[in-house]
């Protein structure tokens, strides 16, 4: 029994492992907590991980995810090329203390390996108002993003309403799963099936080149 106990976790670990966020997707914290899929707070810390007021939230939710301690990270996976990152950042908020350290926003093909593509160090974060920012990934590869204290010495973060657009991606053709764009390389979003079912998968092709002939 014991055994088939820990097979049973290792598949739900593995399942878990391999959930992903179809493009584009957003979190606003509304809820305070309840992820989408693919998206995971590292580590899940049992304090205060939320401002929940109106003097210390950033953007126009009642939530803003609060990051305080070196290396806590919000990990997004995704299903195909991310494009254009958006959210809301804010310096340690409800104070007048600026925000001293190193923070990043982070790309990763294969969630090992990570390059930084917008990094915030001393000064850098407005303790005063809520910033709207932009990060842009670099490598059509990447399937990961990650928002990552790397060091805290002063000051927390507050992070909002965070946005993963479609890419734009230079091709002549574009492949959608319903509404979700399958980008080159990419994945379609799981499905479930009974062994040895015939499963209907619809996909659309659409012509978005000006001389492709489908």
């Amino acid at each position: 029994m014991k055994k088939i106990y820990s097979l049973i976790s290792a598949l739900a670990l593995s399942v878990s492992a391999f959930a992903q966020a179809p493009v584009p997707t957003s979190y606003d914290f509304e809820n305070g907590g309840t992820y989408p899929t693919g998206w995971t707070l590292n580590p899940l810390g049992t304090g205060t991980q939320y401002y929940n007021s109106t003097s210390s939230t950033c953007g126009n939710s009642l939530y803003s995810l609060k990051l305080d301690t070196d290396f806590e990270n919000l990990l997004i996976s995704l299903s195909s090329q991310p494009g254009n990152v958006t959210y809301n950042l804010r310096a340690n908020t409800g104070s007048t203390t600026p925000f001293s350290g190193n923070f990043q926003v982070q790309e990763s093909v294969d969630g090992s390996t990570w390059i930084a593509i917008k990094t915030y160090t001393n000064g850098m974060i407005d303790v005063s108002s809520c910033q709207s920012q932009t990060a842009t990934p670099t490598n059509p590869n990447s399937r990961y993003i990650r928002f990552y204290l790397l060091d805290k010495v002063t000051g927390n973060v507050c992070l909002d309403d965070i946005n993963i657009a479609t890419p734009n991606v230079a091709v002549g053709i574009k492949v959608k799963q319903g509404t979700s764009q399958i980008s080159n390389g990419g994945f379609i979003l799981p499905i479930s099936s009974a062994v040895s079912s015939n499963t209907l998968l619809p996909l659309t092709i659409e012509n978005i080149g000006s001389s492709l002939t489908l």
